[in-house]
């Protein structure tokens, strides 16, 4: 089961932000919209998945990690 502050959170962690405001930002979205998100226990899937492709759908929808797609490294 997924907890949106732990997922919020995760993707700010990823992504190297500090704050919901500058999530918000890089989404493209009010500061409010994030604390809405995290109030409802919902996120838009649709939106964070368009900015942060790499992202996996798994992660959005269930809060199952990995969070990104494990990508082969070439040595």
């Amino acid at each position: 089961m997924r907890n949106i502050n732990h997922l919020i959170q995760s993707i700010k962690d990823y992504k190297g932000f500090k704050t919901n405001a500058e999530l918000a930002d890089f989404l493209g979205v009010s500061r409010s919209t994030i604390s809405n998100w995290i109030a409802r226990e919902t996120i838009d899937e649709d939106l964070i998945k368009a900015k942060i492709p790499e992202i996996r759908q798994e992660f959005l929808r269930e809060g199952e990690f990995p969070m990104t797609e494990q990508r082969d490294l070439v040595q």
